[in-house]
């Protein structure tokens, strides 16, 4: 029997789940401040409802900006390879480079659609 070990969570995957939580709660702290200001009776001039708090702002970027570092951080990237065309074309002394072509999707409705503007 092989004991349990439980593995430390990656930084990418701290920093996203930091960021995300800082998200909710900022959502849950403007949802909450205009509540208290619609509540109240006098409501001073330089305080409006139908804008969030300051703080509410400033940790939405940094929310957004944990959850950016997390996912550049996660190494889960896909390799992007630029190929050469087996014609063995020369242009300027260089080989020209083959076309890219968009990976297949379950559906066709892009390409129904190309092929209607052609005919049209």
């Amino acid at each position: 029997i092989v004991p349990y070990a439980p593995q430390m969570p990656s930084p990418s995957t701290v920093l996203s789940g930091l960021g995300v939580l800082l998200l909710f709660h900022s959502a849950y702290s403007a949802l909450q401040y205009r509540s208290i200001l619609l509540s109240a009776v006098d409501i001073p001039e330089h305080l409006n409802p139908d804008r969030p708090p300051l703080d509410a702002i400033v940790e939405v970027i940094v929310a957004f900006g944990f959850c950016l570092l997390g996912q550049l951080l996660s190494e889960s990237f896909q390799g992007v390879r630029a190929t050469t065309s087996s014609a063995g074309s020369k242009k300027g002394g260089r080989k020209a480079m083959s076309s890219t072509s968009a990976p297949a999707y379950k559906t066709r409705d892009f390409d129904l659609y190309r092929t209607t503007r052609k005919r049209i």
